[in-house]
């Protein structure tokens, strides 16, 4: 198995909501029905090139948002 990651890119959103939809809320069976993040914060996240994207092949199987830049330093906000 081999995973790309990259920058997230615009193109990436179609395939990010769907990934979103078929998580499963810790400890539950129960799918989420909205994506946790929408369209406009992910553009932000875009803009800023601070969100990562993981493929297998054309699948996407993962994401992380990277917030803060400081000193060098920036924190992962969800992966």
């Amino acid at each position: 198995m081999m995973i790309n990651v990259e920058c997230a890119t615009q193109k990436d959103y179609a395939k990010f909501e769907e990934l979103q939809k078929r998580f499963i809320y810790l400890g539950s069976k129960e799918t989420r029905s909205e994506p946790s993040v929408d369209k406009k914060t992910f553009d932000d996240y875009v803009s800023r090139e601070s969100m990562m994207v993981a493929y297998e092949g054309d699948t996407l199987v993962g994401y992380a948002f990277v917030d803060g830049y400081d000193d060098g330093i920036c924190s992962i906000r969800e992966i």
